[in-house]
This record gives structure tokens, sequence and C-alpha cells, in this order.
């Protein structure tokens, strides 16, 4: 069973005291214990589905729009900067992202996210099964938005996306991402995946210095106000 690092579901269960709603009642919608927030007892890891639970509510109870600017903000200020943090290799931005990968595995065992080179081209790839159901899409618009922002962080700015494959096939909602009107979007893809130019991708890196990682309560409020 996928499971996901308990610190993560807190920081995500902490998303929907944004929105509209007793945070119990949305907490058990989201099947994740109602003591998350205030207990360290009974377990250290919890299933995938608590986190694709709270993606589908946050993007159930706001427009598309307001949904990928609190996704964006969240990823911008608080979720990148987190990992960021934690990366050590610098001597290409591939190295980065590899190191990322295995990074993301210790917090989310059923994460598969790596850099391929295919048809002439670097990608950097995130590999889950499509599904229909109504928290694939949400689960997707946020992991471009965290991978873009990722990427930029890394390369800082010199990247933008260009080529963005994707498994939906609602074009219209990803074009309308923040930060992406550059990217060309593929539909009906087997992966996300985000072509990164050779020489960005193979060359060196200066990691940022890692700055406070907290909740943004301007810009998060702003997004769903």
């Amino acid at each position: 069973m996928a499971v996901v690092d308990k610190k993560e579901v807190e920081l995500f269960a902490e998303l929907l005291s944004y929105i509209d709603g007793e945070i119990y009642t949305l907490l058990r919608s989201a099947k994740i214990p109602n003591d998350i927030l205030t207990s360290n007892d009974h377990y250290d890891y919890l299933p995938e589905t608590t986190i694709k639970n709270v993606v589908k509510i946050m993007g159930e109870s706001a427009s598309r729009e307001e949904f990928s600017l609190f996704m964006w903000s969240f990823c911008k200020q608080t979720y990148v900067p987190r990992f960021v943090a934690k990366l050590n290799q610098q001597d290409s931005l591939k190295s980065a992202l590899d190191q990322f990968g295995e990074q993301l595995k210790l917090v989310f065992n059923g994460a598969h996210v790596y850099t391929e080179h295919a048809g002439g081209k670097w990608w950097f790839v995130r590999e889950k099964p499509f599904t229909n159901a109504p928290w694939f899409k949400f689960a997707e618009l946020f992991s471009v938005i965290f991978i873009n922002e990722l990427i930029s962080v890394l390369t800082q700015g010199r990247w933008k996306p260009s080529e963005v494959g994707i498994q939906s096939d609602d074009l219209e909602c990803f074009q309308s991402l923040p930060q992406m009107g550059s990217a060309q979007f593929f539909t009906h893809r087997p992966v996300t995946a985000f072509e990164i130019p050779e020489a960005i991708m193979l060359e060196p890196i200066i990691l940022p210095k890692a700055p406070p990682l907290f909740l943004n309560l301007p810009l998060l409020c702003l997004a769903l106000s």
C-alpha cells in the first residue's frame, strides 16, 4: 500500500483550514485522523489517499483559478523550499533532480519521478498510473505547478517551461496555470513530463540558501478570497 509520512499529511491537512467548513468535518472527509494536528501519537505514516483526498477537496471547494493560485502560493512559499532545503547535489541540474526523486520516495513511498533522455531530449518525469477518479486531475495540476516551481528555483529562473506532457485531456485547465504561459502542452501522455534543454540539465547549479519554512498566510488567504 502506498503510504505518506505523517508530517507531509499534517502540512496538507493545514491547508483545509483555509477553506470554508468545519475543520474536523473536512478532516473526516479526507479520511485523516482528527487529532493529526494536535497529537504525536499512534502513527508515523498514513495512506497516500489522505493527500489525494485533501487535493480533491481543495479543488472542489474553489474555482479553477482560485485552486491554481492557492496551490502555486503553497508550492512557492512552503512546499518547494521544504524539499530544496534538503538537497546538496550541485554538479548538475540532473543530479539535483535525481536526488530530489530519491528524497521524495522517503516521504511518499509510491512516488516515482526521474530524469530521462528520450527522443533526443532531456525530460523530468512524474509517473503515476492514470485513473478517471476525480482526484487525479487535481493531483496532476498540483504536480505540474510543483515541478515547474522546483525547476525554476533550481535554475534561478534560467529555465522556462516549453514542452510539457500531461496525462489529462483538459488542456485549457493546464494552460491557465500560473507561470505556465510559455508552455506547449501535449495531452493524453502516459506520464507527466517537462522538457529541459541539455545545456541546462547538465550544467552545474547553485542551490539557494534555505528560507524559513512557513505557510504564507496573506498569499494563501488571498488565493481563496
